[in-house]
């Protein structure tokens, strides 16, 4: 793999914890949220909140830990989980990440489930 400039890693990390499609966040042991992107805070309809602090199962109204919690399984056993998740009305796709030192991010992005709604796609050439 070629080297690339850190310059540009640091444009494109910037660029991904902006991103207005993935919502982010970081957890520590229990499952308090210590940081979060816009996008989180509004897919958890509390867009320009700020939520740290509070414990990110109650951010999704839940009285506790998701059964099957995927960033709880990250912080436990330290590797990267992903996956599809049904949150009911919608999907969301899981990406968990292991940062070390009691923490583990987050990264979702919803998707539809309605079968009739027609799902954003690339244009063909």
């Amino acid at each position: 793999m070629q080297d690339i400039p850190v310059d540009l890693l640091e444009k494109l990390g910037q660029a991904v914890l902006d991103s207005p499609v993935l919502s982010i966040m970081v957890v520590d042991r229990e499952m308090h949220i210590v940081w979060h992107n816009r996008s989180y805070a509004r897919d958890m309809g509390a867009a320009g909140s700020d939520l740290r602090g509070r414990k990110c199962y109650e951010v999704a109204s839940d009285v506790k830990v998701h059964k099957g919690c995927p960033t709880q399984s990250t912080l436990r056993e330290g590797s990267h989980t992903r996956g599809l998740y049904d949150f009911g009305e919608k999907n969301a796709v899981i990406l968990t990440i292991p940062l070390g030192g009691g923490l583990a991010a987050k990264v979702h992005t919803f998707v539809p489930k309605d079968a009739g709604h027609d799902p954003e796609m690339f244009p063909g050439e």
